[in-house]
């Protein structure tokens, strides 16, 4: 199948040359992908379709493994569709000495910066301010050309000083007080939810069966090992047992809600924040790190049409499910934004959207979330189940490659535990990458979803349905989508739910869903009504500012 989209505007004309004849598996149907996930046995069965869990079955298909894969939500539905979306070294971890863990992330970061090419990774400038004492100020410079070196021949590009004033060119409305200059290096950008679907899409054309919304109920054990794992389709409420030979529990902060506290090394969780505001409110063409309380950095960087600023490092809530902004943590960003951009007098009227994600970190003495390391563990239980938790979207792939050399699926081409299906080549080059038909365009942004709706937004409401079509179809029949947030918050990944015309995208992508999935007009209501319900509690902290601020 083809899928061609028809832009909201001459600049977002797609390369049909890219998606037209190019070679595809899409999911498939949702019946065909639950027979198939129940016909195993598996090689590899793995829990959690966020980016660690995506990048293992991505990883172990290449080796040639026969391999599944499920998500209790949606791909990238957790953590993986609310980080930073950065791909970087981690600069502040070298003031912990985290040395390796660094030089691992920026070899990583240089490696998925080629292999995704500009098309899917925006390779970004950041600028980090000078301030402070002389001491202060010299740690950070030999801190960015330490990061440099590290990066090695995967450097993204060379550092370089700048003097006062040509900061003040690049970020007119900075707060320059006490600023003697700044530090402009290179990091990647990228939406982290569609990374996380490239990665489910290579795995589906490696022969992957790979199916969202089916939750892992219980371990099968046979004389105390683990032989797979009995699931629930949400969707539909069928039951079923995946058999499989091994199996990864790649769900993150859910890791113990099927496996059992008992299985799983101790974590402590901790929630990460972000507003996003209309780049013409924050006309940000640098990202910029900015100086916060305790220490800490707060990052601002242009997305697209958007700038995001974030984010915060606090423990997480009891509930992983009901992860959420609160009000101090919309005030903390907002403070922080608006000491350093003091002529902008950005305020909660002018976030479009708030999000809050869990990072799953390994649980240690450090008083601070902040201060947890943030390296990743393989544990192995004594039924031989495993579970990989900690790590970052950067490093994924890094992170694959681990759990399964402890899973004992080795590299076909040295020989080591050959799997049952045979290999199918190397690692895809950029241009094998296009097979997939969605997104419809992704060329030179690091958000397309994101740029098809601001463009969408503004545009008249007659010429909405063409524009987000071939997206939507693309969505379900390519991508396996299977709910309204699906599509809106994974494929097309808005950032934008607090806009005052985004109820009406919702309406308006929710009829296009109706067709493709057969809802009746009760399904269609009962899916939009919900998706704006979750929107207003997720976002309720930034409304709930709005409300203080117009009263004042």
């Amino acid at each position: 199948m083809s899928v061609a989209s028809t832009p909201a505007s001459p600049s977002a004309r797609p390369t049909e040359a890219r998606t037209r004849d190019a070679p595809h598996r899409s999911l498939g149907t949702r019946t065909e992908r639950w027979r198939a996930l129940l016909d195993g046995p598996f090689d590899l069965l793995v829990v959690g379709g966020g980016i660690t869990g995506a990048g293992i079955a991505s990883e172990a298909t290449r080796r040639g493994a026969r391999v599944a894969l499920v998500e209790r939500e949606d791909f990238g539905g957790g953590t993986s569709g609310a980080t930073s979306k950065m791909l970087h070294g981690g600069l502040r971890y070298l003031q912990q000495r985290k040395i390796r863990l660094v030089r691992e992330a920026l070899l990583e970061r240089g490696r998925l910066v080629r292999a995704l090419g500009p098309d899917r990774v925006q390779r970004t400038e950041f600028l980090l301010p000078l301030d402070g004492g002389l001491g202060h100020r010299l740690s950070l410079r030999f801190g960015t050309w330490l990061y440099e070196r590290l990066s090695g021949r995967l450097s993204l590009g060379p550092r370089r000083r700048l003097s006062p004033s040509e900061v003040t060119s690049r970020v007119p409305f900075l707060a320059m007080e006490g600023v003697h200059g700044g530090v402009l290096y290179f990091e990647g950008v990228v939406d982290d939810t569609l990374l996380t679907l490239v990665r489910v899409g290579q795995a589906v054309e490696r022969g992957a069966v790979a199916v969202n919304h089916v939750e892992a109920v219980a371990p099968l054990l046979e004389k105390g090992e683990l032989r797979g794992v009995s699931v629930r389709d949400r969707l539909t409420d069928a039951t079923g047992e995946v058999r499989a030979k091994q199996v990864i529990n790649a769900a993150g902060v859910w890791s113990t809600s099927w496996a059992g506290g008992d299985r799983s090394p101790a974590l402590r969780p901790s929630k990460g924040v972000h507003l996003v505001f209309r780049r013409e409110r924050l006309p940000l063409e640098v990202a910029v790190v900015l100086g916060a309380p305790e220490g800490r950095w707060v990052f601002a960087l242009p997305y697209g049409p958007l700038s995001i600023v974030g984010t915060t490092d606090t423990e997480a809530p009891p509930d992983p499910d009901h992860v959420r902004a609160e009000p101090d943590d919309v005030r903390y960003l907002l403070e922080v934004a608006r000491r350093h951009f003091p002529s902008l007098h950005l305020g909660p009227k002018d976030v479009v959207d708030v999000y809050a994600g869990l990072r799953p970190l390994l649980a240690g003495p450090a008083a601070r979330t902040n201060d947890l390391s943030r390296e990743d563990v393989v544990h192995r239980d004594a039924s031989g189940l495993l579970t990989v938790v900690g790590g970052k979207l950067t490093t994924h792939r890094a992170m694959a490659e681990r759990a399964l050399k402890v899973s004992g699926i080795g590299d076909v081409r040295s020989g080591t535990n050959t799997p049952t299906s045979p290999a199918r080549g190397p690692l895809p080059t950029t241009s094998e990458w296009n097979w997939w038909a969605f997104p419809p365009r992704w060329e030179r942004t690091p958000c397309p979803g994101a740029t098809l709706t601001s463009e969408v937004l503004r545009a008249p409401r007659e010429s909405w349905s063409a524009s987000l079509s071939p997206w939507v179809r693309a969505s379900v029949h390519v991508a396996g989508a299977g709910t309204l947030v699906d599509v809106i918050d994974r494929r097309l990944h808005t950032l934008q739910r607090l806009d005052p015309a985004f109820p009406e995208l919702v309406s308006e992508v929710a009829r296009e869903v109706q067709g493709l999935l057969g809802w009746t007009d009760a399904e269609r209501d009962r899916q939009r009504e919900d998706y704006l319900a979750r929107a207003r509690f997720e976002t309720q902290a930034v409304l709930a500012a709005r409300g203080g601020s117009e009263s004042q």
